[in-house]
């Protein structure tokens, strides 16, 4: 009866330790997505007025959210994660590079024009990013990106927006494409 008890007492730490280590690892994103417009959403939602000094908000898209999105191509090796945005011949549109760390990464967008910078960590399963977009060292849109697979082959980005005229928000589904 001591043996078994001793015993228990011995594996149970073990065990917990395993199923902290398993539960506490990050999902791997590496993949090919291809969108579901059908199944995603966006909302728009405008200011009652413009913040003070604050600059222009972009311009709209030519195309509504759902009228084209993007595949991604992802690669990811913890802590680093690659997205590469594909235009449907496969050609790369853009590329942000990121890490998991919570440290400041920073993308150049548009040749240089604007200076994407972001931070991104891992909160339980899902990837939060929090990104602003900088022209001339000057905020035009800030946001956040909450990406998780709720399926080993389904990818839900959810992002939130702000600029100086508008708030948004998207829920953008992804299937991963299979080879």
């Amino acid at each position: 009866m001591i043996r078994t008890r001793a015993l228990v007492y011995m594996i149970l730490p073990a065990l917990a330790l395993a199923t902290a280590s398993w539960a506490a690892a990050a999902p791997s994103l590496t993949g090919t997505w291809v969108p579901d417009p059908a199944a995603s959403t966006h909302s728009k939602e405008l200011k009652q007025a413009a913040e003070p000094g604050a600059p222009p908000a972009p311009p709209a898209p030519a195309q509504g959210i759902q009228d084209h999105l993007p595949v991604l191509r992802i690669s990811h090796d913890e802590p680093r994660v690659k997205i590469d945005f594909l235009e449907d011949d496969g050609s790369v549109i853009s590329t942000t590079e990121l890490t998991t760390d919570g440290t400041e990464n920073v993308n150049a967008r548009a040749g240089g024009a604007l200076t994407h910078k972001s931070t991104t960590a891992w909160d339980g399963t899902v990837l939060r990013t929090s990104w602003k977009l900088e022209q001339n060292a000057r905020v035009v849109i800030a946001g956040t990106d909450a990406s998780e697979l709720t399926s080993p082959d389904t990818l839900v980005v959810t992002t939130t927006t702000e600029d100086s005229k508008s708030r948004s928000r998207s829920v953008i589904v992804y299937h991963r494409k299979q080879s």
